[in-house]
């Protein structure tokens, strides 16, 4: 009775851990604001780190544990084209080149990567392209939030939508 209560106590944790680690839907976030100073779009796309670690072992990347990198590492700027890939803004055709000014994971397992663009005007229909890990996993939503003078407009991009326009005055 002792090994059968101990076995069905060790499945029984093994489930509930398993329906942690395993979840049914994924999200990604960006939050983009016009530095109006330096004439630059700032960004930070926010994801969970693992989520992200089986994405990138999904392209053929074995990342590990992405906190334990640094910006220097071969293997970082595989998933900083990842980020690139998978977050890209236009105007008028032409593609803004974005820049990884830090990373971090938190103690909730949340990876930020904060990027800044090139010097630009930011007036214009942007063209936003937000796929990042759909094609891993294609119940991925991502959102974008542009922080201007406090008010927030909210994109959401799904993998049936990939594409959005931000029209800004």
């Amino acid at each position: 009775m002792y090994k059968f209560t101990l076995g069905f106590l060790g499945l029984l944790s093994i489930c509930a851990l398993s329906s942690f680690a395993l979840h049914e839907y994924f999200f990604g976030f960006a939050e983009m604001e016009y530095n109006s100073e330096d004439k630059k779009f700032e960004i930070s796309i926010q994801t969970t780190a693992h989520d992200f670690e089986h994405h990138m072992e999904h392209m053929g990347v074995e990342l590990g544990h992405i906190e334990k990198l640094s910006v220097e590492d071969s293997l970082f700027q595989l998933a900083l084209e990842e980020i690139n890939n998978g977050f890209r803004i236009s105007k008028e055709g032409k593609a803004l080149d974005l820049k990884c000014i830090g990373f971090e994971v938190n103690l909730k397992d949340e990876l930020f990567f904060y990027l800044q663009s090139e010097t630009t005007d930011k007036s214009g229909k942007w063209d936003i392209e937000f796929d990042l890990m759909m094609n891993s996993f294609p119940k991925q939503q991502n959102k974008l939030n542009y922080v201007e003078k406090g008010a927030k407009t909210a994109l959401t991009f799904l993998f049936s939508n990939k594409e959005r326009t931000l029209e800004i005055k």
